[in-house]
């Protein structure tokens, strides 16, 4: 459950950028502004090179779980981490059209288990679009922001101080417009967030963003996944950082991989 939600979120945050919809908060700047603000910060974010993604989730303000990724422009070459629950996480490899996983309890000689696209296919997301959107179309979604896109502040990150804008997206349309998610992982994001959700972006004083957030009250949540609580408020944040830094992975000696049908015989002790 944890990584189908993981799934979704990831989903969500590069999919939500694409629409807007409407907000009743005060704005501090014209819409207009705002709107050219997030789009030119969307084109130097997507034109570097390479950029580091940390995800958290929280429970009122607690953390659930976090992961780390870096990824190249092309969106063919990632690294990072994943939770596997219990506090503990794995690391990845993505290359072409591959991930490789370092999961435990491998077979002797074995260091990596890989997944295709495919399999993820199967769950619902479009690889094609996953692929693009994680690189240099990720960020570039956020041009495609709504008129009701408005400035609400500064806030603090990592030390450095950035503008924060917010407007509310459509999860339909944004879908639609990307086609990063799709039926179950639709469903799924729907179920969580509802139609709706308001996502705030921050972007720096050398026009990057920096942060991307949306939070939802537990309580509201039409259908929410098994394992979380019915109520609460669940929080999700992604920082951006390390815009550019070289990021050269190869794929592993073929000898260390096995496939995930493989490692599941493994742990079953199937032929």
């Amino acid at each position: 459950m944890q990584r189908r939600l993981i799934a979704v979120l990831v989903a969500v945050v590069l999919a939500g950028v694409a629409c807007g919809g409407s907000g009743g908060e005060a704005v501090v700047s014209t819409p207009a502004g705002a709107r050219a603000a997030v789009r030119a910060a969307a084109k130097r974010s997507s034109d570097a090179p390479t950029q580091k993604v940390r995800m958290t989730v929280t429970l009122d303000g607690d953390e659930l779980t976090s992961f780390t990724a870096r990824t190249s422009k092309d969106g063919r070459v990632g690294e990072g981490e994943v939770p596997i629950g219990a506090g503990r996480s794995i690391a990845y490899r993505m290359v072409g059209s591959n991930i490789y996983y370092a999961f435990p309890n491998l077979p002797p000689g074995v260091e990596w288990v890989s997944l295709g696209f495919d399999d993820l296919a199967a769950q619902g997301m479009d690889m094609d679009a996953l692929r693009g959107n994680a690189g240099k179309d990720a960020l570039g979604l956020i041009a495609e922001v709504g008129k009701d896109v408005r400035k609400v502040g500064t806030d603090r990150i990592d030390g450095v101080t950035a503008t924060r804008y917010r407007y509310s997206v459509d999860l339909a349309k944004a879908a639609a417009k990307t086609r990063m998610i799709s039926g179950a992982l639709l469903d799924d994001a729907t179920d969580l967030f509802g139609t709706t959700l308001e996502l705030d972006v921050w972007i720096d004083a050398d026009g990057l963003v920096r942060r991307v957030a949306y939070k939802t009250d537990l309580a509201d949540a039409p259908s929410p996944p098994k394992g979380l609580p019915s109520k609460g408020t669940i929080g999700f944040r992604f920082d951006i950082s390390d815009y550019g830094e070289p990021l050269d992975r190869q794929a592993p000696d073929p000898a260390t991989v096995i496939t995930m049908a493989e490692y599941r015989q493994s742990l079953t002790g199937g032929d």
